[in-house]
């Protein structure tokens, strides 16, 4: 049996490490570069894909999730000549890879101004009314 001030002393080191590492698991909020330039986050958009696993089946799903709103989750699928295909995990990554890759360049370049409007470089505008006219 401990004594009494043991077990308050294996509280208190218990309690430090939940503290220390929910403190880890906190997303940096903010940013300052050498130049003295802060960032500090807005809003995200995440674009993750899971491998799910059930008995002997397989698969892959994407979720895209924008902070504080829920995710949308659908399944994913690959063509090789037109066809559904099953793939590699390896090639299945690189295709992924590709993929998020396009999307973010595609993404980028929807509402992007470049040089000819006497900017130095790209920028993004977003419309008051998103979709309307």
């Amino acid at each position: 049996m401990l004594k009494p001030r043991t077990r308050l002393w294996l509280r208190v080191v218990a309690i430090l490490i939940v503290i220390s590492v929910t403190g880890c698991e906190r997303k940096q909020t903010e940013q300052t570069d050498p130049s003295g330039t802060t960032r500090r986050l807005v809003q995200g958009m995440h674009v993750t894909f899971y491998e799910l696993e059930q008995g002997d089946e397989r698969w892959l799903e994407v979720a895209i999730s924008v902070d504080g709103s829920r995710s949308f989750r659908m399944p994913v699928f690959f063509t090789e000549n037109g066809q559904l295909a099953a793939v590699p995990a390896a090639t299945a990554k690189q295709r992924i890879d590709a993929w998020l890759k396009q999307r973010a360049m595609t993404v980028a370049s929807l509402g992007s101004i470049g040089l000819q409007a006497g900017q130095k470089s790209p920028f993004i505008t977003i419309s008051e009314n998103p979709g309307g006219r």
